[in-house]
């Protein structure tokens, strides 16, 4: 952070981002953005020109899956999958109008991961988790004043981030991806020098 504010005279933006997240893991073999999680998180930006910034950041965001039971349809088993990475972001920002267009590459550590089912915990786990994750991530934001905007990520593994990925005659194939819907909150605490 003390790097950070010596930067803020050369031309450099910082914000703090914050905010829930629900996500699913694309491969489970159940659908719905169920499992609900948090982020937090800091950027730091730089113009490119007028209408363009890139960004960097470090961020902690907890991701995975949750198929809950439904016992009015007989379905008492519930599966949760619990993954926390640590990431770094780094992406472009084009500014249209109000709204902000963003997108960029999302690099994340798997720091802890944790399955469940109705019974508790299942250990060994199912699926063999990879320690990194590689993804991509679109979204907008909206300002709501100066210092405060809003903002909507969606993002999804590029590559696997369990199990192995084959390539075949119709593409890629085989392995299980993140896929997060971002909800934000962002304070920018310092301006351009």
């Amino acid at each position: 952070m003390i790097a950070l504010s010596s930067k803020s005279q050369s031309g450099f933006n910082g914000e703090i981002h914050f905010g829930g997240i629900t996500s699913q893991v694309d491969g489970d073999n159940y659908g719905g953005f169920n499992k609900f999680g948090y982020h937090i998180g800091f950027l730091t930006s730089k113009s490119i020109n007028t209408k363009l910034d890139w960004y960097l950041g470090l961020q902690w965001a907890t991701k995975g899956s949750f198929k809950p039971s439904e016992p009015d349809k007989g379905i008492f088993n519930t599966y949760r999958i619990k993954l926390n990475y640590a990431q770094v972001p780094i992406g472009v920002r084009y500014f249209y109008k109000k709204i902000n267009l963003e997108g960029g590459l999302t690099l994340g550590v798997l720091t802890s991961s944790y399955e469940e089912d109705q019974i508790g915990e299942i250990n060994p786990t199912t699926l063999n988790y990879n320690p990194f994750e590689l993804a991509y991530t679109l979204g907008l934001s909206y300002p709501i004043t100066d210092k405060f905007n809003i903002g909507l990520w969606q993002s999804r593994s590029i590559l696997p981030i369990a199990n192995s990925l084959e390539l075949t005659t119709f593409g890629l194939f085989g392995g299980s991806f993140n896929h997060v819907l971002y909800f934000n909150l962002n304070y920018k605490f310092l301006k351009k020098g």
